[in-house]
């Protein structure tokens, strides 16, 4: 028994005077993993609203598209016009722009492809390069815009996608006239990378590069709204009227003349720099001491010393 006692503690450090790897002492101890997901209106509401978040998504995909790219080929005559002529069809389909939003799309959502649309060819069928008729179109779908046919997924090792489906049902009317497509007809981008066993998960996609970022993105929202909040709080004017509570007690025209009085106290604080107050009123600005929030106060700052 005491052997098996040693043996289990042979995975941390134990020290029963400091309760360090105590359970119920030590705060190491209780702390877990908590596992978290982010569904797609979270996602989108981030991406929309929140600086941080859309830059995370977008800045990557923005420099990796920056400068552009060329096709190059030998400097024979032939080749440099079918470089050429190849470039130019790409730049008719967007394809480069295209490439940017897949790339974001893949970022926010675990996932996206380009659709690449074959002229008069099945979209089931698997893509054959030797056959290729020709690029007709190009388009960019997200992976909620792709199901996933879990019933078709490639179990042998050998081929390539093993472990992913070999068809995705596209969803919602952004794409009508194409119900199915093979996977060798999508470009797939996936976001993080996520392991076999999780994919199904997801889809078989990856996940949101915001996930792991969420409580960090959280805090700085809390902390730069909180910075805000400090500034309005940072300094506050301190007026004594002489009889308020006699105005107020006359109800609704007390209140008026109070109103009143105090709008007028604005206008002269900010027209000409200067106050003019009747005798027994007094105005003054009280500045917030910063160096006190979040600290204990003490008996002497409640002044319960007299």
């Amino acid at each position: 028994m005491a052997k098996q006692n040693f043996l289990s503690r042979l995975d941390g450090w134990i020290n029963i005077l400091t309760n360090l790897g105590i359970r119920g002492k030590d705060k190491r101890i209780v702390a877990q993993i908590e596992e978290q997901y982010l569904d797609q209106q979270t996602l989108e509401g981030l991406y929309q609203s929140d600086e941080m978040a859309a830059r995370i998504v977008d800045r990557i995909p923005e420099e990796m598209v920056r400068e552009g790219f060329m096709i190059s080929v030998d400097d024979d005559d032939d080749e440099s016009s079918i470089a050429d002529a190849l470039m130019s069809r790409i730049e008719m389909l967007g394809v480069e722009d295209k490439v940017e939003e897949t790339l974001k799309w893949s970022r926010l959502y675990g996932g996206a492809a380009l659709v690449i649309g074959e002229k008069d060819a099945d979209p089931e069928a698997e893509i054959d390069l030797t056959k290729f008729k020709g690029l007709e179109y190009v388009a960019v779908l997200d992976r909620f815009q792709l199901q996933a046919d879990s019933q078709s997924l490639i179990k042998d090792v050998s081929r390539p996608g093993f472990g992913l489906p070999e068809f995705y049902t596209i969803q919602g009317q952004e794409a009508e006239g194409i119900a199915r497509l093979n996977a060798s007809r999508l470009i797939r981008f996936e976001g993080v990378k996520m392991p076999l066993r999780r994919r199904a998960r997801v889809d078989y996609w990856g996940d949101s590069v915001l996930n792991r970022l969420w409580n960090p993105i959280r805090n700085y929202a809390t902390a730069h709204d909180s910075a805000a909040t400090i500034i309005h709080d940072f300094t506050q004017g301190v007026f004594k009227l002489a009889g308020l509570t006699e105005m107020l007690s006359e109800g609704k025209d007390g209140e008026r003349v109070v109103q009143e009085r105090l709008a007028i106290v604005a206008r002269m604080s900010s027209i000409v720099n200067g106050i003019i107050l009747e005798e027994g009123e007094d105005y003054e600005r009280k500045t917030t001491n910063e160096s006190k929030r979040g600290q204990l106060l003490t008996f002497d700052d409640l002044g319960m010393w007299g």
